[in-house]
């Protein structure tokens, strides 16, 4: 029998004013995820309740999960170099712990800070430290090593990869007392404790730090440490002697004696290990039909993850030809999603508006464009190209990509627009369409962890050829990102957000196609398998039913 787990979360999200990000009460352990229910299709293609498998007799400790990591570390162990959320902190989240995590319904709740509250003018988070909490190594942790480690994030020498939005504002962290820090920022900012609740909030041991080289000393207080790392192969952690949260047994989590991630890039050798029962089970299934065949296999569940793949057709205004808006209006007509979705994804996935997912509480439905090909065709004759034009389109060589990339070229032919895909490793797409800007049109994909959206707003200015490009409209949008991260009012954000998702579409700079979900699959006998709302899994109370 089919199992699948789907995780929807917050399909009725609201989040509450800023203040909510404040004032915490405070609790024993940190807010978790909310529970997950498996589920199976039925028939007709709706879910249906299934026993839950982790109902079946008590907690069992011991073992060693061996899991397939469908994508390699972009920056090895050092987690102030890396951007790959839903991928890489699946590793870091087993080693490391943010001052604040989020819920069910994307707020900020405690972690390793008992509760805080904002100054009057916003311009400072007064943040209350947990007591009972060392690093792995046995160092305390309290308000100097918590104050050392953002102080060594927003350092310029540092540069990490989040300095531009989650740290943009941060001005310094001064040590009150023992156990409470105050962030100080340069402006009010909206996304503080959200931002941190991610790397940018990773707490990593000062003995990291003064090492000169987090990467080959990675110290956390979470619930494993590293063991082994050999770079593209595998890594292996084991369990944190010092771990203080406890489990359900009122023993000290975690129940698992340790974790081997086994770098897995390949589809068919993914499939092939998890078929064999060498590994025992896949953090992300990298296709459609490897989705399909291991919800087929009995002793599997398959999960359905928080985060969703935004499939979008840039427009890099960059180009002089593309700053032609009628033509861009031809391309957004001339492209069919519903039909990317059903044969490219198979089914495993939804139309998309824009970028965000349905549910979250800055959603829009706003979209002035449909699937009309006569339409495209007419406006293709008035932006001057009666008679058709050529187009390249930069594309990463993988699946689904490549199967998209094809579809979108069948269906521009219909309209008089002749595509020239050019495949390229992902290090070469990066550099010619994020870096460069030397492209015309590229196939993008955004995965949609739920951020706050002026932080995935400011990371796609690069896919439509940064902000200097002449046109009034991208100046304006960069003006709103900016006035997005220091708005503390909902409704003044959630406005601002409006404008922005209306100057994207209006302008013609992006094709939203389609979302494709995203799976995990595990033995049936790993149980309590969970995600954090940003996406990535959480192994703290996971266990082996042996």
């Amino acid at each position: 029998m089919k199992k699948l787990l789907s995780v929807l979360l917050a399909l009725t999200m609201i989040l509450a004013a800023f203040t909510a990000c404040g004032g915490a009460d405070t609790p024993e352990t940190p807010s978790e995820p909310a529970a997950q229910t498996p589920t199976e299709p039925s028939a007709g293609g709706d879910n249906v309740p299934v026993d839950d498998p982790s109902d079946e007799g008590g907690i069992k400790r011991g073992g060693t999960l061996v899991l397939g990591k469908a994508k390699n570390l972009d920056a090895g162990m050092n987690v102030t170099k890396e951007t790959d959320c839903s991928s890489g902190f699946t590793f870091y989240a087993a080693i490391f712990e943010g001052l604040f995590t989020v819920d069910k319904d994307g707020k900020p709740a405690p972690f390793l800070a008992e509760s805080w509250e904002f100054a009057e003018d916003n311009l400072s988070l007064t943040v209350k430290l947990r007591e009972d909490v060392s690093f792995s190594n046995g160092e305390k942790f309290n308000a100097e090593a918590a104050a050392k480690c953002l102080n060594y994030y927003i350092a310029e020498e540092t540069k990490h990869p989040f300095k531009g939005n989650d740290l943009k504002l941060i001005t310094g962290t001064d040590v009150v007392d023992e156990y409470t820090i105050r962030i100080n920022t340069s402006a009010p900012d909206s996304n503080l404790c959200l931002g941190l609740a991610s790397s940018s909030g990773y707490m990593v041991a000062p003995s990291s730090i003064d090492s000169g080289d987090i990467g080959a000393n990675p110290i956390g207080t979470g619930p494993f440490v590293l063991e082994e790392y050999v770079e593209g192969q595998y890594v292996t952690v084991k369990a944190n002697p010092n771990y203080y949260r406890m489990g359900e047994d009122g023993k000290p989590l975690p129940y698992l004696d340790g974790i081997k991630y086994i770098i897995m890039t390949d589809d068919t050798t993914q499939i092939t290990n998890l078929k064999s029962g060498e590994i025992m089970g896949l953090d992300r299934l990298s296709s459609s039909s490897s989705t399909l065949t291991a919800q087929g296999m009995e002793n599997m569940t398959t999960y359905m993850g928080t985060v969703t793949n935004v499939y979008t057709v840039s427009i890099n205004l960059g180009d002089e030809t593309m700053k032609n808006e009628k033509l861009r209006q031809a391309i957004m007509y001339a492209i069919d999603g519903q039909q990317i979705i059903d044969i490219a994804f198979e089914g495993f996935g939804a139309p998309a508006k824009f970028w965000t997912d349905p549910g979250k509480w800055y959603y829009n439905e706003y979209n002035p464009y449909s699937y009309d090909p006569e339409k495209a065709a007419a406006l293709l004759a008035e932006a001057g190209y009666p008679d058709g034009i050529e187009l390249e389109l930069k594309v990463i060589s993988r699946e689904p990509d490549n199967t998209v990339a094809q579809l979108v070229q069948a269906q521009m032919a219909e309209v008089g627009i002749n595509i020239v895909i050019n495949a390229m490793d992902t290090a070469s797409w990066v550099a010619a369409v994020r870096t460069d800007h030397d492209c015309q049109l590229s196939l993008s994909l955004a995965g949609n962890a739920g951020y706050e959206p002026a932080r995935m707003h400011g990371a796609m200015f690069s896919a439509f050829g940064g902000t200097d490009t002449g046109i009034p409209e991208v100046a304006r949008m960069k003006e709103l990102v900016d006035e997005m991260k220091v708005t503390i009012d909902l409704d003044e954000r959630v406005a601002l957000y409006d404008e922005f998702q209306r100057l994207i579409l209006d302008t013609a700079l992006t094709v939203p196609m389609g979302h494709k979900y995203t799976y995990a699959a595990f033995d049936n006998s790993v149980k309590n398998i969970e995600f954090h709302y940003y996406g990535w899994l959480l192994f703290d109370d996971v266990w082996i039913d042996q």
